[in-house]
């Protein structure tokens, strides 16, 4: 049976056009289980059923793609669709940026963002140069390797929202809300990675190195905004 390389699920017609000249096939006209129908009759000889699924699930896709135009053929579309994402989340993030910070303790929360957006680049450019995850497509390619759009905007937002609302919580409560905040960028992050070339892990990084990295990031900027406010009221109690 063919084996297919990764690059290929960008370029999908590819595929169905392997698995058409595979099947002795110049066009498709007739709907993918009708090759099914043929195979079981005998005009089409596979190894076993697997093989069978394979080409038919091919053949489906390159149907779909015609029909619907469902599917990203070249790389320019590729990067365009990637470009789309990225303007996205930025217009996100700045919509974002006034309802995460309140006129009260404004500089507490100024503090929040710079300082997680230090920690979250300081570990994107310490795993790009130990290449552990790449950026293919970003914002700013000349002046930056790690995802700027979510280094230094999504995630000190994020933050600012659990520095908030962790705020009055006990100590058990805000290990499990930064557990909470991690979630969701962590499946963003995964599928980001599985289906287009914003982001890319290479050797050992896995999801769970995310997960865990954002959730540790989170409760340091936690534990470093609460000794700020204590030395700042010990600091206010001397004068």
């Amino acid at each position: 049976m063919q084996m297919f390389i990764l690059s290929d699920i960008y370029e999908p017609h590819k595929l169905a056009n392997s698995a058409e000249d595979n099947l002795g096939l110049c066009s498709i006209t007739k709907p993918p289980y009708y090759y099914n129908y043929l195979q079981l009759k005998g005009n089409y000889k596979f190894k076993d059923t697997y093989d069978t699924f394979i080409h038919v699930l091919f053949i489906s896709l390159k149907t779909l793609r015609n029909k619907y135009n469902f599917f990203i053929n070249t790389s320019k579309e590729v990067i365009a669709f990637a470009e789309k994402i990225i303007k996205f989340f930025c217009c996100l993030g700045l919509l974002l940026i006034p309802f995460a910070f309140k006129r009260e303790n404004l500089k507490e929360w100024l503090l929040v963002f710079f300082v997680k957006g230090y920690i979250t680049s300081f570990i994107g450019h310490f795993a790009v140069k130990g290449r552990q995850i790449s950026y293919p497509i970003r914002f700013l390619p000349k002046f930056f390797k790690i995802n700027v759009v979510f280094d230094y905007l999504l995630f000190p937002i994020l933050c600012g929202f659990y520095n908030r609302t962790s705020f009055f919580s006990t100590p058990i409560t805000t290990i499990f809300q930064a557990l909470l905040y991690s979630m969701p960028m962590t499946i963003l992050e995964v599928i980001l990675e599985k289906y287009t070339d914003l982001i890319k892990y290479k050797n050992s990084w896995n999801w769970m190195i995310t997960y865990l990295t954002l959730a540790i990031t989170f409760l340091f900027v936690r534990l470093f905004m609460f000794i700020t406010r204590k030395l700042h009221i010990e600091t206010d109690r001397s004068c």
